[in-house]
């Protein structure tokens, strides 16, 4: 069962890897102090809350 749980860990990492990849080709007009906001963030705070 613990080798299960390593393996749906790295599934996860790299889906969401993939997905935050994907996310970071979209991203939202430059604000007026130059910063933007990106929803590449999305797949790495899903992923921290979950682990």
């Amino acid at each position: 069962m613990q080798s299960r749980g390593k393996v749906l860990f790295l599934v996860e990492v790299a889906l969401f890897v993939a997905l935050g990849v994907i996310l970071d080709l979209f991203s939202f007009r430059a604000w007026l102090q130059g910063g933007s906001i990106s929803l590449q963030m999305v797949p790495i705070f899903i992923m921290s809350y979950r682990w």
